[in-house]
């Protein structure tokens, strides 16, 4: 969009300059007034604010790399909490996972998988080593051990 801009803007044609990068006419002559990504102008309107958002995809990621995927209904419950926790206690949307995972789509939904008797009788050293290799990712290390 940046690029298209410039264009616009050292040779003056507009049209051709949307032809050229497969953008509607509109939205460019609107981002040369001026005018905000929709993403970036209704951030206000969003119920987390990017931040938010930003370490609430990197639990996502976090548990997910030890295994343990959160479930759609799991990331609706904890958007939720963290609302509560800033005084909003209206419901967050029906819709607001499938949002949140478009606007993060380093986030993807991951089907479970179960392990059937032939994978499990393969358990062997060598192939459980890697996994234990695995869980030395610095954010795992950083676990404080628990006693009970």
């Amino acid at each position: 969009m940046r690029v298209a801009c410039d264009e616009v803007r050292k040779r003056g044609r507009l049209k051709r300059v949307a032809t050229k990068y497969h953008i509607p006419p509109s939205t460019l002559r609107g981002r040369l007034k001026g005018r905000l990504p929709h993403v970036v102008a209704h951030q206000d309107t969003q119920r987390l604010s990017m931040v938010q958002e930003d370490d609430l995809a990197t639990w996502v990621l976090f548990q997910a790399s030890i295994g343990e995927p959160p479930t759609h209904t799991q990331i609706k419950d904890l958007a939720q909490r963290i609302c509560y926790e800033r005084g909003d206690n209206d419901q967050v949307g029906k819709r607001w996972v499938r949002s949140f995972l478009a606007r993060h789509p380093v986030l993807k939904t991951q089907r479970p998988r179960r392990i059937d008797a032939a994978r499990l009788k393969c358990a062997t050293e060598e192939v459980i080593r890697p996994w234990f290799d695995y869980l030395r990712i610095p954010v795992v290390k950083a676990i404080p051990p628990q006693f009970r």
